[in-house]
């Protein structure tokens, strides 16, 4: 009886220390394969401990014999310089220089046009001057034929039918109304010198031709109004059985009111 209970005994201690044995072993080994399959990057640097720490029981492991993971924050230091804030809008960025001179140089530099913003502003044609081919003045001269002069009654019943006015310079005027009223259109003078009229003595005068004539600038339009007074001469001329002529005393051609009429025109137009 006593052999049963020591060999009982010797085989319960031996239990005892293999299971003691058995669990040892089975920490170890689980402790290599936490190790590998945490990745390196999370696991925290293990602290050593002090005598301090193992008194007061505060070692920082779990039971694997893992250290406490610590969350380590990018913090930006202070000596580092910090990047200056990028100015946000559509289309535009903040322009880099490589040096703080270059910046200066093109900020002095003049302002460039933006010709793109300028096609839509509308320039204004220049007109080409008109060249001069006008006169300064228009004659159109009615003259007696040969041996004979034009008789100063006739030729005043005629002046006042035509609404020619006797007025400055003691000539009569063509205006632009019958009345007298408005501008001068054209006026008529005596060949003979001064040139002058006299209505109260019409009745013993006589002239070889009178001279009517348009001075520029003129009020409206400047060949309309020669061709009326070239209907004034020829009326005249037909009353008092005169001729027509240019301002050179030679007979008035076609060609020539033409070119009259053209370089008035021209005058008209600029």
């Amino acid at each position: 009886m006593q052999d049963l209970r020591l060999v009982l005994v010797v085989f319960g201690g031996l239990a005892i220390v293999g299971l003691l044995i058995h669990g040892m072993w089975s920490s170890r080994k689980n402790k290599r394969y936490s190790a590998k399959d945490k990745p390196l990057g999370t696991i925290a640097p293990i602290k050593s401990r002090s005598r301090d720490d193992e008194e007061d029981g505060i070692d920082g492991f779990d039971e694997d014999g893992i250290g406490q993971v610590r969350i380590i924050s990018r913090r930006q230091s202070d000596d580092e310089p910090k990047a200056a804030p990028v100015a946000k809008s559509r289309g535009f960025s903040m322009p880099r220089f490589k040096s703080a001179d270059e910046g200066e140089k093109l900020r002095k530099r003049e302002p460039v046009m933006d010709v793109e913003n300028q096609q839509d502003e509308e320039v204004a044609p220049v007109l080409a001057a008109v060249p001069k081919v006008w006169r300064d003045v228009y004659f159109i001269n009615v003259m007696a034929r040969t041996g004979h002069e034009l008789d100063g009654q006739v030729l005043l019943a005629v002046f006042k039918r035509l609404g020619f006015r006797f007025g400055e310079m003691d000539i009569f005027h063509r205006h632009l109304e019958a009345d007298g009223q408005g501008d001068v259109l054209f006026s008529v003078v005596n060949m003979v010198k001064p040139g002058t009229f006299n209505p109260a003595r019409m009745t013993h005068f006589s002239t070889p031709g009178v001279s009517l004539f348009m001075q520029l600038p003129h009020a409206g339009r400047a060949e309309a109004h020669l061709k009326l007074m070239l209907q004034a001469a020829e009326k005249l001329a037909s009353d008092m059985d005169g001729l027509l002529m240019d301002a050179d005393r030679n007979p008035l051609t076609e060609e020539t009111l033409h070119q009259y009429c053209e370089e008035l025109r021209a005058y008209d137009n600029q």
